[in-house]
């Protein structure tokens, strides 16, 4: 990961990011986040999953009990679990990859159908369409960028 960060520091790529919500227990956390290179930057949303969320203090002792309901574990004190946990900020790895991701999925120019078709979507499906759509300009915004998708492939081949 070290390696990463380094190469796209290298490479001229730099983030930064605020906080639109913070999440909590069952809520993700949502973020606003630019990233640059070569003068141009790129806004957009960045969402990570509740699971990913860390002890504000190094005592990982839990005050929250769990308790079972039909089959799935809950936790049943949801504020002291809010108090006691703090999202991860994204990082510039992560958000390069998921960009490069989404990019991957249009930049050998396949239409909407072959993306809907590739991906299982309803060819007829508006919210599909916008998916595709976010791709696409996702795609072009790291072109705007510079971005060389060779050098980005190899380096997160095994991400």
């Amino acid at each position: 990961m070290e390696k990463i960060n380094e190469v796209l520091s290298e490479s001229g790529w730099d983030m930064v990011y605020s906080v639109v919500d913070a999440g909590g227990y069952e809520k993700p956390s949502k973020f606003t986040v630019t990233i640059s290179k070569n003068g141009v930057s790129h806004s957009t949303e960045y969402t990570k999953g509740w699971g990913l969320r860390h002890y504000k203090t190094t005592q990982r002792k839990a005050t929250w009990k769990v308790a079972e309901f039909h089959g799935r574990a809950t936790i049943q004190n949801v504020a002291d679990f809010n108090r006691r946990t703090t999202f991860d900020p994204p990082t510039l790895e992560e958000v390069i990859y998921c960009l490069f991701s989404d990019a991957q999925c249009v930049m050998n120019g396949e239409s909407f159908e072959d993306f809907a078709a590739e991906f299982g979507y309803d060819e007829d499906s508006r919210k599909a369409e916008k998916v595709y759509h976010e791709c696409v300009k996702t795609w072009q915004a790291l072109l705007r960028m510079g971005a060389d998708f060779e050098e980005l492939g190899e380096l997160f081949q095994d991400y």
